[in-house]
C-alpha cells in the first residue's frame, strides 16, 4: 500500500488552519451549556434539574442533572432531547461532557443520536443512528471521538437529528444520577471545505 504524500500534506495542512474553526463551530443544539436553565430541551421520560455544577468550573453557568429512579432492573429513561433541522450536508460532529457521581447502584449515562429524512419532528424510522456509554464516574469527561454522522446531498426534505441524553439503571429499585454539560452537535468545517 503506498500512502499518498499530497494527500497526507493536505490533511495536516487543513487539521493546523482549520483548528481553531473546528473549536468554535456554531452548535446547533440550543442551549448546551445549561447556562440558567434547561430551556430548548424537552424532556420524555423523566425531568431533569438545573444544577450550578459547571463542566468548566465556571461560575455563570450550570449542567443538567438527571436520575433514574424506575422501579424495574434494567430500566432506561431519557431525560433530555433536541430534535434539531439540518439544511447542510456534510460531517457533522457530536459531542458531551459528563459526571458521574460515585457511590450508586450500577448504571451509566448514555448519549445517543437519530438522523431521519421526511420528518420534520425526529419521529418514524432513522438512516443513520450511533451513540456512547459515558463511563465519567467521580470526574467531568468529555466525549466525541467516533461520534461523528455523516449526512449526504442531496440533502432529502425535513432531514432532522434528535439528540438524546439519558440513564440506565441495572438493579430494581434504587436510583442512578449523572450531571451532563456542553452538548453539542456542529457542521465539520474542514469536511465542508473539499477536504474529504
Amino acid at each position: 500500500m503506498t500512502l499518498n504524500l499530497k494527500r497526507i500534506r493536505q490533511y495536516i495542512f487543513a487539521a493546523l488552519v482549520f483548528a481553531p474553526c473546528i473549536a468554535s463551530a456554531q452548535n446547533l443544539l440550543a442551549n448546551g451549556n445549561f447556562d440558567s436553565d434547561l430551556s430548548g430541551w424537552t424532556f420524555p421520560d423523566a425531568q431533569p434539574s438545573w444544577s450550578g455544577f459547571d463542566a468548566n468550573g465556571a461560575l455563570n453557568s450550570g449542567s443538567a442533572l438527571g436520575t433514574n429512579a424506575a422501579a424495574a432492573a434494567g430500566a432506561r429513561v431519557l431525560v433530555l432531547r433536541q430534535c434539531i433541522a439540518i439544511t447542510r450536508p456534510g460531517l457533522y460532529v457530536l459531542g458531551v461532557s459528563a459526571f458521574t457521581p460515585a457511590g450508586q447502584v450500577d448504571g451509566h449515562l448514555l448519549f445517543s443520536y437519530l438522523a431521519r429524512a421526511n420528518s420534520p419532528d425526529c419521529s418514524g424510522g432513522s438512516f443513520n443512528s450511533g451513540g456512547l456509554f459515558l463511563p465519567s464516574v467521580g470526574q467531568w469527561q468529555r466525549y466525541t471521538s467516533g461520534t461523528v454522522l455523516q449526512i449526504s446531498g442531496p440533502l432529502a426534505p425535513d432531514t432532522t437529528v434528535e439528540v438524546l441524553l439519558g440513564i440506565d439503571k441495572t438493579p430494581a429499585g434504587g436510583s442512578f444520577r449523572g450531571y451532563f454539560d456542553d452538548v453539542s452537535l456542529a457542521l465539520d468545517p474542514i469536511f465542508t471545505n473539499g477536504f474529504e
